[in-house]
């Protein structure tokens, strides 16, 4: 037999090495059975439990689309505040003003709480000095008076805490680099009401959740089904989601805590996911990467899994990843003593995103150079980075497909017997006309100025000036269409709703499709399973869940003023 011999290249030792750190980001379909294994018994067993898991909201409902009303909101998150006003218009529509405001990195390491609250009401005096609007539409004048109604606001706090009701909680950790240690104990809600009453704003706090919460009854408002939406969770700096559960399941909830709710009835729980693997670390298949980044972060042994898939975590893992291999020698490139690829948490995630999208080889290469601080990068050393950063982000999807999956199964919504079409007619109950469509009254008291607020605000106001972006305002599309798996043809009944909001989800091109693939991987869920699931981005999710919250709790407060006692 005559025929022309191939020979394949071999791989050069730096395209082995990058291989090898690669396949130790592996995340097989066993592992991901035995990890939701793990996390669907964790779910169960922490609806009895108190702990940093499986924490009640206290709403009862999902929003049907007809709420109306303006309403406030703040979203603390990892890196940024932003303050927002929000009017429903009661057709699922909304429209939006917002402006985003950089967080000092000195405010989220301060011993004391007072800074970052001031910096927050500072950053609520900006955006209402912007729009006098919101506080003239508050405002009557009387013959002897001009009496203004507090605007109610809603508090979407990106850390674990313990919620006691809709208004009030307690801070359990800090997590995503933050460490604050006199706000832990403290209530949120009471802690920016403290600074918001120094500054004298007619605000009131009226209203805390996560921002999983938020993404969640934002989807719900946005986008109305028979069933509603099943989860609302988060991709981006940080991890985690928010489901609707049985509140008879809720087996921690105290009686007779005021949120109206029968046991039959619903109860949307914050997961806080991201600890669900804090007693099983080894679930999640660390490698020598893993465990260096968790024994250098601000809360080693915690938040694991929100370490293998956080935004914030992962260019810390690549770069971990590729300074272990410049070590040995085997990349072309140079570097300055202080390049970022030297310094810890140094290397944005952004990095994974760009590598993994299929833009031009000389932009990609000028990208990683200005990311790592890096001189004469080569088409090899840009190949080499990018195995290892897909395996980063392929795992990262993977173990958010676990967590999603683990959710699933918990909440029953794969079945189709009798519970499956009773949670979903507890849905469809959702009042259409309990939103007030104005705040209740509640005059204004003028507040002194305390001897820490004063001291600071001055300073608070200057560096507000320095971390301001301009306003803006949006309003809604009718609505967000849904990804449904491409091989889908189930009706809406059927359908697995999922509301989610991150850079992660939103910019890194295959990170759906890798979430699905874990889907199909788990037993209980497989190929069948995963083609019922809807994944839909809400926007500005926790901003509109924030005005959400805030609106449910003013309707509370209005029923119970006009309760007779």
């Amino acid at each position: 037999m005559s025929g022309v011999e191939t020979h394949s290249m071999a791989p050069s030792p730096l395209e082995q090495r990058a291989s090898a750190a690669a396949a130790s980001f592996s995340f097989s379909a066993a592992q991901a059975n035995a990890a939701v294994r793990h996390m669907v018994q964790h779910l169960d067993t922490s609806l009895t439990a108190h702990g940093a898991t499986q924490i009640p909201s206290f709403i009862s409902r999902i929003p049907s689309g007809s709420e109306a009303g303006i309403f406030l909101g703040v979203d603390l998150g990892g890196t940024n505040c932003r303050v927002c006003s929000v009017e429903f218009h009661g057709d699922s529509t909304y429209t939006l003003l917002q402006a985003a405001h950089e967080i000092p990195r000195p405010l989220m390491t301060e011993h004391d709480y007072h800074p970052l609250f001031l910096f927050i009401a500072e950053c609520i005096r900006t955006f209402l000095s912007t729009h006098p609007h919101l506080l003239a539409a508050q405002t009557t004048t009387t013959a002897t008076a001009a009496i203004t109604t507090q605007l109610p606001l809603g508090f979407i706090f990106s850390f674990t805490f313990e919620q006691h009701s809709l208004a009030r909680g307690t801070l359990l950790q800090w997590d995503k680099g933050w460490t604050i240690p006199s706000a832990i104990g403290r209530d949120p809600c009471a802690m920016l009401q403290e600074a918001v009453d120094q500054v004298n704003l007619p605000v009131r706090v009226c209203a805390l959740a996560n921002d999983s919460v938020g993404t969640l009854l934002a989807r719900a408002y946005t986008t109305p089904s028979p069933r509603g939406p099943l989860i609302g969770a988060i991709f981006g700096t940080g991890t985690n989601a928010a489901y609707v559960e049985r509140r008879s399941k809720v087996r921690k909830l105290p009686g007779g805590h005021g949120d109206g709710a029968a046991d039959d009835g619903l109860m949307l729980m914050n997961t806080e996911w991201g600890a669900c693997f804090d007693d099983a670390g080894d679930e999640l298949a660390p490698t020598a990467y893993d465990a260096a980044m968790d024994a250098a972060s601000t809360n080693p042994g915690l938040q694991i899994l929100e370490k293998r898939v956080g935004g914030m975590y992962l260019g810390e893992l690549l770069r971990l990843s590729v300074r272990d291999i410049f070590a040995a020698g085997l990349f072309s490139f140079t570097l300055a003593s202080d390049a970022p690829l030297l310094s810890e948490n140094q290397v944005d995630s952004e990095i994974l995103s760009v590598l993994a999208a299929q833009k031009p080889d000389d932009e990609v290469r000028a990208f990683v150079e200005k990311t790592l601080g890096l001189q004469g990068v080569t088409a090899a050393d840009v190949h080499a980075i990018r195995i290892i950063s897909t395996a980063i982000g392929t795992r990262a999807a993977r173990i958010a497909g676990v967590a999603v999956a683990a959710i699933i199964i918990q909440s029953g919504r794969l079945d189709r017997g009798a519970s499956s079409s009773d949670l979903s007619e507890e849905l469809s109950k959702t009042e259409k006309d309990d939103a007030p469509t104005v705040a209740e009254d509640e005059h204004i008291q003028e507040a002194g100025c305390g001897s820490v607020f004063s001291l600071l605000s001055r300073a608070v106001r200057s560096l507000l000036a320095c971390f301001t972006n301009p306003a803006s305002t949006q309003k809604s599309s009718p609505s967000i269409k849904p990804t449904a798996s491409p091989s889908s043809t189930k009706p809406a009944s059927d359908v697995i709703d999922i509301g989610v909001d991150g850079s992660l989800i939103e910019f890194y091109p295959s990170f759906e499709a890798d979430l699905r693939s874990a889907l199909r991987d788990i037993t209980e869920i497989g190929a069948a399973g995963e083609e019922r699931v809807t994944i839909g981005l809400a926007k500005n999710g926790s901003s509109i869940g924030a005005a959400i919250a805030a609106l449910y709790q003013s309707a509370e407060d209005a029923d119970k003023k006009t309760s007779p006692s």
